[in-house]
């Protein structure tokens, strides 16, 4: 999702970045929340996103059977990297508990 609110210093140009905010569904831990700016192109900032999944999943010894997005965008861009790892990925439109963690995080920080 789109940050709420402009990041960098005061004296630079205000940019706009996105969170990558993710939880492990059965226990509602968050798995990460990545602050990504748009460095380059939009789109590579998208392509380190099956990355920093795998990453946060590796750190944790894990591999998930599932994977599931809200974004059209992200089931477009990780189902290369994970279905090589036997990992599905769907979407599911309404996702009431991200959407919950999401405002408890934007309540807290915001």
């Amino acid at each position: 999702f789109l940050f709420p609110g402009a990041i960098g210093k005061k004296t630079e140009r205000p940019e706009t970045a996105y969170v990558l905010f993710a939880l492990l569904h059965h226990s509602n831990t968050m798995l990460c929340a990545e602050i990504l700016q748009v460095r380059d192109t939009l789109e590579n900032m998208w392509g380190q996103i099956p990355g920093i999944l795998l990453a946060q999943l590796a750190n944790l010894g894990m591999r998930p059977a599932e994977i599931r997005v809200q974004s059209p965008l992200l089931l477009e861009i990780l189902p290369p990297v994970f279905e090589k790892l036997g990992t599905r990925v769907v979407r599911h439109a309404s996702m009431k508990k991200l959407r919950a963690a999401k405002r408890e995080m934007e309540r807290v920080l915001f």
